[in-house]
């Protein structure tokens, strides 16, 4: 059985699609090739699954087969390729700016300094204190990328988020059974981040932060990783310390008979590593 042209009209936009239904053989076998244009995300999967874990207005594309007698067999076989791009929406359960921001709530500066390194670190290995948000969500104006779907499980490496506070890089995995979520990300702070005591931490403007995001749809975990986000800044503070020591003048070259001039990444590295050092030393006394 074929049906085309398929169209609707349904949650705020459109719907086209060709359906392939072959029956000859042992169990029915599917083939889905469908369209949705700025379609209203949140009402549509609410209805489809009693929840809606995401939020905007939707242009989805998916080219896939399936085989099996009823919905869940059919979801296990899922094969094939998916693009989606959302605007002005959310992702329900998962506030990412508030996890990086909690983080760095025991920090007792305006901006990193060597000894918020510690409470900083100390943050990510103890949960911070809920701050009584109950709007615990992420908000985008743009949410894009493209999914590869085999055997039920939905491979994405090239997600992008977009909001006027945070940009998101990531790549990770959904099971379209279990709808079980596990990324890997990239946060990146526009305007820096405010603390709970309304500290501002404006060096981690444009760091890029790791952010593991796993679970189920509507129970999120989100953990930021600021060690990086911190070695990073030192890093930068460093090297621009080291910049403004040169002279101003041209650095004469070597001749055979003198030794290599010292490598400036090993001692950047030396430079970080020692200020980490002294900052743990300074939180257990010793």
């Amino acid at each position: 059985m074929t049906v085309h042209p398929l169209n609707a009209d349904l949650y705020g936009g459109s719907y086209s699609g060709h359906l392939v239904l072959d029956a000859r053989g042992r169990q029915p076998r599917l083939s889905l090739d469908e369209r949705l244009t700025k379609v209203q995300a949140g009402p549509l999967l609410r209805d489809l699954q009693g929840q809606r874990p995401v939020t905007g207005r939707a242009d989805v594309s998916m080219t896939v087969t399936a085989a099996g007698a009823n919905a869940e067999a059919i979801t296990r076989s899922l094969n094939g390729d998916a693009n989606f791009a959302l605007a002005d929406g959310t992702i329900e359960g998962a506030d990412i700016l508030d996890r990086l921001c909690r983080t760095l709530g025991t920090a007792s500066a305006g901006s990193l300094k060597r000894e918020d390194i510690i409470p900083g670190v100390l943050g990510i290995m103890v949960p911070p204190p809920s701050t009584g948000n109950t709007g615990n969500r992420t908000e985008f104006s743009a949410l894009a990328g493209r999914m590869t779907i085999r055997n039920g499980i939905a491979y994405n490496d090239d997600l992008v988020l977009q909001s006027p506070l945070l940009n998101v890089e990531g790549r990770g995995q959904f099971d379209l059974v279990t709808q079980r979520l596990d990324y890997r990300a990239t946060a990146a702070l526009i305007e820096g981040c405010v603390g709970q005591a309304g500290n501002r931490f404006s060096e981690l403007q444009g760091v890029p932060i790791p952010v593991a995001i796993a679970g189920t749809l509507g129970d999120l975990d989100v953990q930021a990783n600021l060690t990086a986000g911190i070695i990073e800044i030192l890093r930068q503070r460093e090297l621009r310390r080291r910049q403004a020591q040169v002279p101003q003048r041209q650095t004469p070259q070597p001749t055979p008979s003198q030794p290599p001039p010292p490598d400036p990444d090993k001692q950047r590295e030396e430079a970080i590593r020692g200020l980490f050092e002294q900052g743990l030393r300074g939180l257990f006394g010793r």
